[in-house]
């Protein structure tokens, strides 16, 4: 079964919990360690506050949870919306850049998004219509 990362802003962090529990009735393992143990950098994610040794400890936790799965799903934001960190898009070129799946649920949030062989749904809900395309 694929094992997925999960992709997002911070703050959306809840939102993604729940959409990972789904996926997991679904079979599918994930790998979003970000997801269930961020104690260490409370509710606004990694900023310029955090710890040097904090920051550094989750950049490489992100980087094997990405290297370590199958596919990236990756949840942006709309056309415009500034958000102050962009790990997601890292996440995301990573995952390209070492043939893994990529999808995108939302709007296209920046030129690598038009990339080849990228799967696109406008939201999770027309993602888990197509759930049994992943298998």
């Amino acid at each position: 079964m694929l094992k997925i990362y999960l992709a997002s802003i911070y703050e959306r962090r809840s939102e993604l919990i729940a959409y990972a529990e789904e996926l997991k009735t679904y079979g599918y393992t994930i790998s979003s360690s970000w997801l269930y143990s961020n104690e260490e950098v409370g509710d606004g994610g990694i900023d310029k506050n955090t710890p040097l040794a904090v920051s550094k400890k989750w950049a490489i936790i992100d980087f094997e949870d990405v290297l370590s799965s199958d596919c990236v799903i990756s949840f942006t934001e709309p056309f415009g919306t500034l958000t102050p960190r962009g790990g997601r898009h890292v996440e995301f070129g990573m995952a390209y850049a070492t043939d893994k799946d990529c999808i995108i649920v939302g709007e296209n949030e920046n030129l690598f998004h038009y990339l080849p062989g990228i799967i696109k749904y406008n939201t999770w809900k027309e993602l888990i219509e197509n759930i049994n395309k992943f298998r």
